[in-house]
């Protein structure tokens, strides 16, 4: 009887906590909302990076920070060309196991992709691949902000 008592014991700890830490995490996410803008002579011009919009980018090469991916780092360097996001060269990825080559072959085209048609670091965080898709976003933004 006591194992019992014990057991549910646990279960209610281990259930009550991790709703708790789900409730955290759930309010101190960021929310999102894309700029609103009524001229729309000068939105295609427009770079969202955290939040943040920016109006021109210089054109030319930006190194973006080398961020950490659990496997290795990524470093993404960002091409601007007439004030906009043209292109994006994979500097570094993980590829120390074959694993992290097969998945990050898949990825990084489609959030370099994303991040072009989208003029933002603000990309999808794909499933499998969400430490390699966050060092994306965080490499992006750095050489974004550089741009800027």
């Amino acid at each position: 009887m006591k194992k019992i008592i014990i057991s549910i014991l646990v279960i209610g700890v281990v259930v009550g906590y991790s709703l708790l830490v789900r409730r955290d995490y759930q309010n101190n996410q960021l929310k999102f909302t894309a700029p609103k803008s009524k001229n729309t002579k000068n939105q295609s011009s427009q770079v969202i990076v955290h939040h943040k919009t920016y109006l021109k980018l210089q054109n030319g090469k930006f190194i973006g920070q080398s961020s950490n991916a659990y496997w290795g780092n990524v470093q993404v360097e960002a091409v601007v060309q007439a004030n906009r996001l043209s292109g994006l060269n994979i500097l570094s990825y993980p590829n120390s196991h074959p694993a992290s080559v097969y998945i990050n072959q898949q990825v990084l085209p489609i959030l370099k992709k994303e991040a072009i048609q989208k003029q933002s670091s603000k990309v999808q965080i794909i499933s499998g691949a969400t430490f390699t898709s966050e060092a994306f976003i965080q490499s992006l933004a750095s050489a974004l902000r550089k741009a800027n």
